[in-house]
């Protein structure tokens, strides 16, 4: 299963999309999408097909963006969002990136040890 983040296009680096998490700030978030034509529908309704693209990302790969974005001090995850209730400020369903990446690691660490 892939994830599919928003990209600036000709950059072999996943520079992707940051957001404010709330009115008030209240950190950053990235956007991820699980279906390419909703990553393609936000593109579209922000009119960036000229500077953005679409980057499927594997799971190892995604953790490891996940992380470098951990490490940039964004917070969150913003999981498939929608660019017309994004503009309007409406909530955004999201993820905090730092559960995430603990519970990935407390998933490995049960595996390997099941009586942990």
């Amino acid at each position: 299963m892939a994830a599919y983040l928003i990209t600036k296009k000709g950059i072999d680096d996943l520079e992707t999309v940051v957001f404010k998490a709330g009115p008030e700030g209240g950190g950053e978030s990235v956007p991820v999408f699980t279906d390419p034509a909703r990553a393609q529908r936000y593109i579209d309704e922000a009119a960036w097909s000229n500077e953005f693209t679409i980057a499927e990302v594997e799971p190892v790969e995604f953790l490891k963006w996940l992380m470098h974005c951990h490490a940039d001090g964004i917070e969150l995850l913003a999981t498939d969002p929608d660019r017309n209730e994004h503009v309007a400020g409406r909530r955004i369903e999201t993820m905090n990136i730092a559960a995430q990446l603990e519970h990935a690691a407390m998933h490995i660490l049960q595996i390997a040890h099941p009586d942990f």
